[in-house]
């Protein structure tokens, strides 16, 4: 299902309700797979989803920065108001894999997270 995020120190965090299909989804089995890819290149990352209910206040403030990149192209400001709510999920990597479309494969790349 595809979602804006945002990367955040060592995990991948993005928004969503308690209801969406994704969130649901996620309850049943956290197996997740956060995908980016372009036409010149992907990155595809592998790992765990939990739901973050209560920020401290550093990390909050790093997420409202880093979701700042979707204010002007798509004119949203992030809530952290609705992350209370259940509305925050934070990916624990466990394996990473990228390449461009130019060096494939000879670029293909796999990291492991600790």
């Amino acid at each position: 299902m595809p979602t804006w995020g945002v990367w955040v120190g060592e995990a991948f965090y993005w928004e969503g309700g308690l209801q969406t299909r994704r969130a649901r989804n996620v309850a049943l089995r956290a197996d997740v797979v956060v995908s980016i890819g372009d036409d010149d290149a992907a990155v595809v990352i592998e790992g765990r989803a939990v739901r973050v209910t209560d920020p401290d206040a550093a990390l909050e403030a790093e997420l409202v920065a880093a979701f700042g990149k979707y204010a002007g192209p798509f004119d949203y400001v992030v809530d952290p108001a609705n992350w209370q709510t259940g509305g925050l999920w934070r990916v624990d990597p466990s394996v990473g894999f990228g390449w461009t479309a130019h060096g494939y494969p000879g670029d293909a790349t796999r990291w492991r997270f600790g």
